[in-house]
C-alpha cells in the first residue's frame, strides 16, 4: 500500500496551438513537434510546492516518492522523454493516474468534471485557452499573464494531490497496476 501522503503532484503546461497540440496527435508526436515546448511545471506535497521552469527543478527531491498526475500518459511520458534526450536529469518515478483513479471510482474523467463531483469546488480553465494557448512562456510574461498562469498551474497540481487524498484509498492496487500497465503499453 502506498503513503499516499508521501506522493506528490506533478503538473506540466507545454506550449500548444491549432498544428501543435496532443488533441489530433500521439504523445510522441507532439513532443517531437518543432513547436513544442514544456516551459512550466508545478509540482505539490507534503513538504514540496513548486511553480516554475521544469529544466530548474531538482527532479531528485522526488525520488521514492509516488507521482501523481491527472491523465498521467501525458505528464509521465514528458518527464520520460526530458529525460531521455538529456533536458534534465532525475530518478526513475512511479506515476499514479488520479484521471484513471476518477474513472475507476465513476466520477469525471476530466480534472475540472472530478474536482467539481469530489471537492465541490468549480475550477476555472479559461486561462488555459484564453492565455496559454498560442503562447509560449516569453509570450506570457510580455502580455503580463505570468502570475495568473503560475497560479493556474498550481492549482492544477494541488487539485490533483487533494482528489489522491481523498480517493486513493478506495482505488485498489491491482487497478492501480491495471493503469501502469495500459500506459505502458
Amino acid at each position: 500500500m502506498i503513503d499516499k501522503t508521501k506522493a506528490v503532484a506533478v503538473d506540466f503546461e507545454t506550449f500548444y496551438d491549432e498544428d501543435c497540440s496532443i488533441r489530433d496527435n500521439t504523445v510522441v508526436n507532439y513532443v517531437t513537434h518543432p513547436k513544442f515546448d514544456c516551459y512550466l511545471v508545478a509540482i505539490y506535497g507534503e513538504g514540496i510546492s513548486y511553480v516554475g521552469h521544469p529544466a530548474k527543478f531538482d527532479w531528485w527531491k522526488l525520488e521514492g516518492r509516488p507521482i501523481l498526475a491527472h491523465n498521467a500518459s501525458f505528464d509521465e511520458w514528458i518527464y520520460r522523454f526530458a529525460l531521455a534526450y538529456g533536458i534534465w536529469s532525475g530518478p526513475e518515478l512511479t506515476w499514479e493516474c488520479t484521471a484513471d483513479m476518477c474513472a475507476y471510482l465513476q466520477y469525471p474523467r476530466s480534472l475540472k468534471g472530478a474536482v467539481y463531483a469530489c471537492l465541490g469546488i468549480e475550477m476555472d480553465k479559461s486561462v488555459r485557452d484564453g492565455k496559454m494557448k498560442g503562447r509560449g512562456w516569453d509570450d506570457i510574461v510580455a502580455e503580463g499573464w505570468d502570475q495568473e498562469v503560475l497560479e493556474y498551474a498550481e492549482r492544477d497540481a494541488l487539485y490533483c494531490y487533494k482528489l489522491w487524498l481523498d480517493l486513493s484509498d478506495r482505488w485498489p492496487e491491482g487497478e492501480r497496476k491495471l493503469s501502469q500497465m495500459t500506459r505502458r503499453m
